[in-house]
């Protein structure tokens, strides 16, 4: 863990624990690199597959119901941060280094590693539940256009 109080300097003990804060921030930033959870990557299959099921072309609706989850994301998470820190007793300044009591630094690391982590790794349950694949969406493709090509005319 931390070092003791007494060992080392408080300053020594808020830089090792904001480094790590800081190495799980980047081990996140990496993970999403890598395996993108931005759902934009999945929308034209789903959009596609929607399109060839129902008949209908409803590309606004999903783009726009994923653009306002988005960005309510986007708005809430740094709020509800704020109120975190807030809570935690996180000492605000424009002055530079501050002396930070423990729950703020404990909140810090948990708000910019541990509670990051613990989101993506559910958002990976929702992401295992979308099922469509290549083949399936390509068999559909084929199955809707012999429907609408009649077989005379494919030939």
């Amino acid at each position: 863990g931390f070092p003791e109080a007494g060992t080392h300097s408080a300053a020594n003990a808020v830089d090792l624990r904001l480094a790590k804060a800081s190495a799980g921030t980047t081990t996140l930033e990496v993970a999403n690199r890598l395996f993108p959870d931005d759902g934009f990557s999945m929308l034209p299959d789903t959009i596609e597959y929607d399109r060839i099921r129902t008949g209908k072309v409803r590309t606004a609706l999903y783009t726009g119901v994923l653009g306002f989850v988005e960005k309510t994301g986007f708005a809430l998470g740094p709020l509800l941060m704020g109120f975190y820190f807030s809570a935690a007793g996180l000492v605000e300044t424009t002055l530079g280094a501050v002396e930070q009591p423990d729950s703020a630094i404990t909140a810090i690391i948990y708000g910019k590693a541990w509670i990051p982590a613990t989101l993506q790794a559910l958002a990976l349950f929702w992401l295992v539940s979308y099922r469509l694949t290549e083949k399936q969406l390509a068999d559909m493709r084929g199955a809707a256009d012999a429907i609408r090509v009649p077989a005379g005319v494919r030939d």
